[in-house]
């Protein structure tokens, strides 16, 4: 998920995005039950994929970390959120976008 629905840029990308801010959170309460979380990881973009062009938000010198976040830094939160550590966080989206903007 990126940026795109907390920053209103594009209305069918933003509403995309928030219908699936909706979705982890109705998993996340209807598995619940099971011991099953759910989360999503909001992307501020990531070094590489500027490359393709398909970036709207590139890093700014407003931006607290005014860089692209790496692979491996995206892959930490992923595994990390999929962890027995993170057991108790569930229905949440996690801004992995550098400070770029503030939920």
């Amino acid at each position: 998920m990126g940026l795109s629905a907390f920053q209103g840029t594009d209305a069918l990308a933003g509403s995309t995005e928030l219908g699936m801010v909706g979705l982890t959170r109705g998993l996340a309460r209807e598995y619940g039950q099971y011991n099953i979380t759910a989360n999503c990881i909001g992307l501020g973009g990531t070094a590489g994929e500027e490359a393709d062009g398909g970036l709207s938000f590139p890093p700014s010198a407003s931006d607290p970390l005014q860089r692209w976040g790496t692979p491996e830094e995206l892959a930490f939160l992923a595994v990390s959120l999929a962890s027995a550590g993170a057991g108790y966080v569930t229905g949440q989206c996690v801004m992995a976008n550098g400070g770029k903007y503030f939920l």
